[in-house]
C-alpha cells in the first residue's frame, strides 16, 4: 500500500491483516520491543513482537509487553483510519498507554 493510497478498514482482522504491507522496516532495524493491543466492545487482545526490522503478529495476551495500547475497537479503528488524533484520543482518555513511552511514540512510525 503507497503513502497515497488508503482503503479504510473496518475490523480488527482486517487491520491485522493489513499490517505486513503497513510495517516499516527501516524504522525499526534496531530495535526489539512487544507492542500489546487490549481491546474492547468484544474484548481482544493481539501483540506485536518487533525484532530488528521484522515482526510477529499473535493473537492474545503478551506476558510481559514493552508497550500496551489501551482503548475500545471503535477508537482503534478510528485510530488506524486517522479520524482520530492519538494525542486528542489521549487527552479525551479514549486511549491508554502503558509501559515505555518512547517505544509507544515510535509505534506511528512502524506500522505507517
Amino acid at each position: 500500500m503507497s503513502a497515497t493510497t488508503f482503503k479504510k478498514l473496518n475490523t480488527v482482522d482486517e487491520v491485522i491483516a493489513s499490517m505486513p504491507e503497513r510495517f516499516n522496516p527501516q524504522n525499526c532495524q534496531d530495535l526489539q520491543a512487544v507492542y500489546q493491543w487490549q481491546l474492547s466492545e468484544p474484548d481482544r487482545f493481539f501483540h506485536v513482537i518487533i525484532d530488528n526490522g521484522t515482526f510477529e503478529i499473535i493473537e492474545g495476551k503478551h506476558e510481559k509487553p514493552n508497550v500496551t495500547v489501551i482503548c475500545s475497537t471503535d477508537t482503534y479503528l478510528k485510530l488506524v483510519n486517522k479520524e482520530l488524533k492519538d494525542i486528542i484520543a489521549i487527552l479525551t482518555k479514549k486511549l491508554m498507554v502503558k509501559g515505555s513511552m518512547s517505544l509507544g511514540q515510535k509505534l506511528s512510525k512502524i506500522f505507517i
